[in-house]
Order: structure tokens, then C-alpha cells, then sequence
């Protein structure tokens, strides 16, 4: 990883301000303790503001000074990362936590999906797919059946259908070949697997015979196909026809 790449990825921890990693770059510019009057003039701000994000680099564990004489700052010589990590897993745990009462609370208040209306909708892009295909996965209540030759690895994805089989929810899955590290992941969320010689489209999954969403075509890494809720289909029929001639994979 180069300067660049560093910065780059402090950037999308979305933990740092702007200001705040222009002054830690100036500061990696220089071998030695060094004045925040030094650090102001090469970043082209004030002194005043130039302390403050110094201090907010300290908080965070990668700039280092005297208390007792803070007019002179130095790069940690000690790793931070492992402790912001931690930082941030517990504010990961705890918003977990938050989420599960929300959820309790809300489970009460469920109705029919899409408030028992027929739609047929098309979207474009792997931001639209993964939400929609996430909103079945929860909406479930019997059974899944995906049949695919492309199954997007993404946490997004994975955390529905686990709490889809927590549910009590069958997920099944026809696919003519897979990534080895998503087929172990979908195998830990108790999908059951069987392998088929041919698949039409990239991605089908329907939920309950009613709900599904297609995918068509996918290219460098983008997807489009249709989204559909309350519809009746003869999927299932056609599905369990391919899954008892199907191979375990």
C-alpha cells in the first residue's frame, strides 16, 4: 500500500475529517517532533485549527505529544489501528443491540407485503438488486428457491437469508457452478445446494411462490432484471422439477 492508498482508506473508515488527514499528512512529512505552527503553514490553515485536529489525531491514538508542553507533535510509534477497531466494534455491538429491540418491537406490527398489492418493477445496478433481493429474503415465511450461475458475495445478502433459515425459513438453491468461499458461506446459512448443467438467467429467487426478483444480465459487476411482489408464478413447480434431477454440490 503507498501514501496514497493509506490515505485513501483512512478516508472510508469514516472516521476522519477532511482537514483532520490533510494535517496528518503534512505531519508524515516530517522525521522529527515538530510545532503545529510548522504543520499550519504547510497545510495552509490557521494555528488554532491546526491544533484542534491534532488533538483529534491524539484522541484517536496516531499523533502523540507532551501535556505538559503541547507545542510539539510526533507520529506514534506505537500501531493504533488494532485499538480504533476496537473502537469501533464496540459501537458496532452496541448499535446491534439497539437494533434487536427495534426489531422485537417492530415484529408485532408486520402487515402483508407491499400492503398485499401486485408490482412489477425493473431496476438497474447491484444498489437497487441488493435491497430489493433483501426485502424477499425478510418477507419470506416458507420457503426460498434460487436457481443462479452468479450469486453476488455480499454481507447484505448473506445477513437476510441467515435470518431467513433462523426463521425456520427452507432455502434452496440450484446453480450450475458457484465461488467456493460464498458456497461455504450459503452452506453455514443452512441453504441446501444442488448442483444443475444449465441455468437460463444469472439469477432467479422467488419467496413463497409470490415474491421474486430476476436478474438478466450482469456485467463488471452490475446487474439488471425485474423486482416482483405479490404475483403468483408456477416457479415452484418448475424448480422442484430441476431439484429432484439435480446432483449434491
Amino acid at each position: 500500500m503507498n501514501e496514497e492508498e493509506f490515505f485513501l482508506f483512512l478516508r472510508k473508515t469514516g472516521m476522519f475529517d477532511k482537514l483532520e488527514l490533510k494535517v496528518l499528512q503534512a505531519l508524515m512529512t516530517f522525521d522529527r517532533p515538530v510545532r503545529a505552527s510548522e504543520i499550519a503553514k504547510k497545510c495552509g490553515m490557521t494555528v488554532t485549527n491546526t491544533y484542534r485536529y491534532l488533538y483529534s489525531l491524539s484522541k484517536k491514538g496516531l499523533v502523540e505529544y507532551d501535556k505538559n508542553s503541547s507545542k510539539v507533535f510526533w507520529l506514534t510509534g506505537v500501531n493504533p489501528f488494532p485499538r480504533l477497531f476496537s473502537y469501533v466494534s464496540r459501537e458496532y455491538l452496541e448499535k446491534k443491540r439497539i437494533f434487536k429491540e427495534l426489531e422485537r418491537f417492530y415484529s408485532s406490527r408486520t402487515g402483508e407485503v407491499w400492503g398485499g398489492r401486485e408490482k412489477i418493477e425493473r431496476y438497474s445496478g447491484i444498489d437497487e438488486f441488493l435491497p430489493m433481493a433483501s426485502y424477499l429474503l425478510d418477507a419470506a415465511r416458507d420457503e426460498v428457491l434460487i436457481a443462479c450461475n452468479w450469486f453476488p458475495d455480499d454481507i447484505v445478502l448473506f445477513d437476510s437469508m441467515k435470518r431467513c433459515t433462523e426463521r425456520g425459513v427452507a432455502v434452496k438453491i440450484l446453480t450450475t457452478e458457484m465461488d467456493e468461499g460464498v458456497l461455504e458461506i450459503l452452506r453455514k446459512l443452512g441453504a441446501e445446494i444442488r448442483f444443475v448443467e444449465k441455468i437460463i438467467q444469472p439469477f432467479i429467487m422467488v419467496s413463497d411462490n409470490r415474491h421474486g426478483i430476476t436478474v438478466e444480465m450482469v456485467k463488471d459487476g452490475e446487474c439488471s432484471g425485474l423486482w416482483f411482489v405479490n404475483k403468483l408464478t408456477d416457479y415452484r413447480k418448475k424448480f422442484y422439477d430441476l431439484w429432484e434431477e439435480a446432483g449434491e454440490l
